[in-house]
C-alpha cells in the first residue's frame, strides 16, 4: 500500500532498516510450494492483521522472484560488460612478443564474441522490459533471460580470466569477484 511504501521505503534505502524474504527450507530447496514450516503470528494491532490484503497464496513469493529474476537478468550483464572492459584495458596495456595482446586475432575473436552475447542479452532484457511495462511479460519470459544471461556473462568472465591470464585471479582485477557473484546468482532464484 501506499502507507506501507512511506512507512518502510525510507528506511531501507538508508539503510536503517533491512528487508528479508524467506523462501527455503531444509528439503525443499527450489520448492516453495511444498515447504512444511508453518508460521503462526498473533495480531496485536489491525496494521499487523494484513500486509499484503491483495495477494492469495503463493503469488506473492513468485512474484518476488519474478521480480529478482528481472533485476538479476540485467545485473549479470553489467558484471559482464565490466569483465570485457577490464580485459579489453588490459589486452591493450599489456604487450607480449613486441605488440599489445589486443593486436591478436584470437583475442580480438574473444572480444566480439563477448561484446555480441552483452548486446544480444541487453536486447533481450530490454524487449522483456518492454512487455513487462505493458503488463504482457510471462514468468517463463523473465526465467529465460535470467537463465540466458547468467551463463553467458559466467561465460565471458571466464574467457576474460583467461585473456588476463595469471592477474584474472588476482584482486587488482576484479575479474575473479565477479566470477564468483556469477557463479552464485546463477544457482538462487
Amino acid at each position: 500500500t501506499e502507507e506501507q511504501k512511506q512507512k518502510y521505503i525510507p528506511g531501507l534505502a538508508s539503510g536503517e532498516l533491512v528487508g528479508c524474504f524467506g523462501l527455503t527450507e531444509p528439503n525443499h530447496g527450489s520448492d516453495p510450494a511444498g515447504m512444511e514450516t508453518k508460521a503462526r503470528r498473533v495480531p496485536r494491532t489491525p496494521e499487523e492483521w494484513s500486509d499484503l490484503p491483495k495477494v492469495r497464496g503463493l503469488g506473492g513469493p513468485f512474484g518476488c522472484l519474478n521480480n529478482a529474476r528481472f533485476g538479476i537478468a540485467f545485473g549479470t550483464l553489467g558484471a559482464a560488460e565490466s569483465c570485457f572492459h577490464l580485459a579489453r584495458q588490459y589486452a591493450l596495456d599489456r604487450s607480449q612478443f613486441g605488440r599489445p595482446l589486443a593486436q591478436t586475432q584470437l583475442i580480438q575473436l574473444k572480444f566480439a564474441d563477448m561484446l555480441t552475447e552483452i548486446t544480444l542479452g541487453l536486447q533481450a532484457c530490454l524487449r522483456v522490459a518492454r512487455l513487462k511495462d505493458e503488463g504482457k511479460a510471462t514468468p517463463e519470459m523473465i526465467s529465460l533471460i535470467k537463465r540466458n544471461s547468467c551463463g553467458k556473462s559466467l561465460d565471458i568472465a571466464r574467457k576474460a580470466r583467461d585473456i588476463l591470464g595469471g592477474n584474472g585471479i588476482v584482486d587488482e582485477y576484479q575479474v575473479m569477484r565477479h566470477m564468483v557473484n556469477l557463479e552464485t546468482v546463477n544457482t538462487y532464484e
